[in-house]
């Protein structure tokens, strides 16, 4: 919760600190002061509708997993609950979202239809689905798309600085450089705006990933150690059980024929010697 807050507390920090700067370079002149702004706009409507969607997707799945967690922590505790085969199961609506609580459900099918007994939550619910269920590749394109409206509203402020520009004679090229310096330096407000978004966003983006991966991988452990075991270590048992069950077997294979060779020296070899 703690870095959800100070993301916020940047962003207006930058958006602050970029409009009074953007007021105190440009003089308080109208037609400098919409242009900058105008990209300001557009960049903060593109960082608002970063957070409002993929973020607001993060903190509800984060809450999903945290849930589903809880319910196993502090409910179950066989090791079948998930083949609804005993009294107390797992609700099928465990995470309280539809695209997790689908999946959930095609894995309890699965383990029901399964002829091994082996089956892996995360083939169903992993960090590969839950990218794809808040558009992570669309979220990492958002730092760089500000970066590039930075250096857009740049060079089109430089090519409009340029534009009264004029070279032709001293004089002219004197008076116009005064213009070209005050657009040259208001021009490169934009790109200011753009790398401080695009860091500010990734930092948040970072903070916020991280957490719902925390959130998932204590979801996996609580699930494989109470639930159903990995299918790795499902099949490690397996195997551990079937040399068990061999290393008796070769025991009492030895034991009977340890039994049948001294009946043999009883029956046969004793009386030959005594004879």
């Amino acid at each position: 919760m703690g870095h959800k807050i100070a993301d916020k507390i940047l962003f207006v920090l930058v958006v602050g600190i970029s409009t009074g700067f953007t007021w105190f370079v440009s003089g308080g002149i109208s037609t400098t002061l919409i242009y900058n702004f105008v990209f300001l706009g557009i960049m903060i409507l593109i960082y608002l509708f970063g957070m409002l969607t993929g973020f607001g997707k993060m903190n509800r799945y984060e809450n999903a997993f945290r849930k589903a967690s809880d319910e196993i922590e502090h409910t179950f505790e066989s090791l079948d609950v998930a083949t609804g085969e005993e009294e107390g199961t797992l609700p099928e609506d465990l995470f309280g979202e539809s695209q997790l609580d689908s999946r959930y459900t095609e894995f309890r099918k699965f383990v029901k239809k399964s002829q091994s007994g082996l089956a892996d939550i995360e083939d169903y619910i992993n960090e590969d689905v839950v990218d794809g269920l808040i558009s992570k590749k669309m979220l990492d394109l958002i730092p760089d798309i500000l970066t590039s409206l930075g250096i857009l509203g740049t060079f089109i402020g430089l090519v409009v600085g340029l534009k009264d520009f004029e070279p032709s004679n001293y004089e002219a090229m004197t008076a116009s450089v005064s213009s070209l310096v005050d657009g040259i330096k208001v021009a490169f407000l934009t790109s200011i705006y753009g790398l401080s978004l695009s860091l500010v966003f990734s930092y948040a983006l970072k903070s916020a990933y991280g957490s719902l991966m925390d959130r998932l991988a204590e979801f996996m452990d609580h699930f494989h150690n109470t639930v159903i075991p990995s299918a790795e270590a499902e099949t490690r048992n397996i195997m551990v059980n079937y040399q068990e069950e061999q290393t008796k077997a070769i025991q009492k294979m030895s034991e009977q024929f340890s039994e049948h060779l001294a009946n043999s020296f009883e029956k046969v070899i004793t009386p030959s010697f005594e004879k």
